[in-house]
């Protein structure tokens, strides 16, 4: 399709004490919602990096699609509110990853600061 994906190496000693299967479900609710935000970018990028932040991993997804209006920031994580055409979402990604992050002891956020991003952050295991 296009798009440029940059993937930056994760540090080495990063270690979690996680349900793999729920994390990697989240990256790839993000990465998909990255994408179709993207669709119809001149030049689609998707950028995915992983970093240590002291006692914490940061997972932080960005795209450089139009981004999300002020007015929709506050309710993209209530469950069924999505900004998907009809047929194409029914709104419970971004809640129940939130959820499973959560439920890990980590966040997810939006940081509309530069472009757009999600950001994952999860406690390293002990």
């Amino acid at each position: 399709h296009g798009v440029k994906l940059q993937i930056a190496e994760p540090p080495g000693d990063l270690n979690l004490h996680c349900r793999s299967t729920q994390i990697t479900q989240i990256l790839l609710n993000l990465l998909n919602n990255a994408f179709d935000a993207i669709r119809d970018t001149a030049q689609p990028e998707i950028q995915l990096i992983i970093q240590r932040q002291g006692e914490f991993v940061s997972m932080v997804v960005t795209d450089n699609g139009p981004g999300v209006p002020p007015d929709l920031r506050e309710r993209i994580f209530e469950p069924f509110f999505t900004t998907k055409g009809i047929g194409s979402g029914v709104g419970l990604g971004l809640s129940i990853s939130a959820g499973i992050a959560q439920a890990h002891g980590g966040t997810l956020i939006l940081d509309s600061s530069e472009r757009t991003r999600f950001v994952l952050t999860l406690p390293l295991a002990a």
